[in-house]
């Protein structure tokens, strides 16, 4: 009975202070938000970051000297471009000291508003089979059969289908396989065998509108994985010191980039989210001071009427619980919706960031996360006047109350 009583009050007071109970709801609701919205940016970011390197497989990427702005805008978003350098690059770079394997891809883009082109500026990677580890292990794995020549694999968002046909400078492809969404530029690209690349340039001179620029014995970039106990840093130095004309990318300088794109928002979003907070504890705690006033006679009655002081404790706390829980999911729901609605428009203003969402695990955990920030909001903010009401002496209460 007392619980059922207690629930029954605290229904009754939310229902009966509607302007006091929606200010509550907001205020907890936009820090929540706030704070559910920044941390599912920078988690998707992570994820996507996570899944995109391991699909590269590669420790640093070497390109030829001025490109590594195009080359980051490729692998994190699909930003088609080509540029080329000598295949010998490789043979200097297989050699520096921490190199364990070494592979090459040649980097394309398909026509703009020609009819030799289905698909309009794709990013085109030709990649070796004999040596590759970005889509060689997801070959055997899935594909379990060797590309023929007229096979490529596609990134996850590429619109046609697996058996589906693309046509690039007038050659006719079958799309063999298509690998598992990255959130990165992966997502967006093409793999052609390299073999297939230079048929492909040859074939371009008669059957595209403009032809293929790519020579055999040309790349636009060598994928490096560094043995087990080598510094990617220093690896990346050595390259620098020993290969000439060429820029070296880390892997874990693409994490960095990426989390310096985000910082600016992501920082102001915490510290609004900080704001918001330090308001809504403030806020609820004013609110609950005036609510313990205004129902002086209300608890001295049920002071009276036999309540305990830890009733009156209790009657305070939860109700102050009970409206941050609210919310807090409230905010939760709107921000996640926000951030599903707007997400390309996020992406566009950070630079093209990455952008994967969390697994379901991971995202409950974070939900969890915020939601419990919200109660401790509540608690700490109505700690206070729960403290004070439960001391109230029952016929003083009912005196003043009058």
């Amino acid at each position: 009975m007392k619980r059922l009583g207690l629930l029954y009050l605290i229904i009754q007071n939310i229902k009966s202070r509607a302007f006091r109970t929606s200010a509550i709801i907001i205020c907890v609701g936009v820090a929540a938000g706030t704070l559910f919205s920044a941390s599912l940016i920078m988690g998707a970011s992570s994820n996507s970051l996570r899944i995109g390197m391991a699909r590269l497989g590669a420790d640093i990427l070497v390109v030829p000297q001025g490109y590594e702005a195009p080359v980051q805008a490729a692998l994190l978003s699909g930003e088609a471009c080509t540029f080329y350098m000598n295949q010998d690059v490789e043979e200097k770079v297989a050699i520096v000291p921490g190199v364990e394997r070494t592979s090459s891809q040649v980097f394309m883009a398909s026509l703009k508003g020609a009819a030799c082109c289905s698909v309009e500026n794709l990013f085109m990677v030709g990649f070796d089979p004999t040596t590759d580890f970005t889509v060689g292990p997801w070959l055997k794995t899935h594909l379990k059969k060797p590309l023929g020549k007229d096979d490529i694999i596609g990134g996850y968002n590429i619109i046609t289908d697996v058996g589906g046909k693309v046509t690039l400078y007038g050659h006719t492809f079958t799309v063999a396989g298509k690998l598992e969404r990255t959130g990165m530029g992966i997502d967006e690209t093409v793999f052609i065998p390299m073999e297939t690349v230079y048929v492909l340039a040859a074939e371009s001179v008669e059957k595209a509108v403009r032809p293929l620029n790519v020579k055999r014995g040309q790349i636009s970039a060598v994928l490096v994985r560094t043995e087990p106990d080598a510094n990617v840093w220093i690896v990346s130095q050595l390259i620098l010191q020993n290969v000439p004309g060429v820029d070296v990318i880390p892997a874990v300088h693409l994490t960095k980039l990426v989390k310096g794109q985000m910082s600016g928002l992501l920082q102001g979003m915490v510290a609004t989210s900080g704001i918001v907070w330090g308001m809504s504890v403030l806020m609820i705690g004013a609110v609950f001071s005036m609510v313990v006033n205004e129902r002086r006679r209300e608890i001295g009655l049920l002071r009276a009427m036999g309540a305990t002081c830890r009733f009156i404790f209790r009657l305070i706390l939860l109700e102050a619980t009970l409206l941050t829980i609210v919310g807090g999911i409230s905010g939760i729901i709107v921000g996640g919706i926000l951030v599903y609605s707007f997400k390309a428009l996020i992406m566009k203003s950070l630079g093209g960031i990455p952008f994967l969402w969390p697994t379901l695990i991971d995202t409950g955990k974070l939900v969890g996360f915020c939601l419990l920030i919200s109660i401790v909001t509540g608690i700490l903010a109505a700690f206070y006047p729960a403290t004070v009401s439960s001391k109230m002496d029952p016929y003083d209460a009912i005196r003043r109350g009058e």
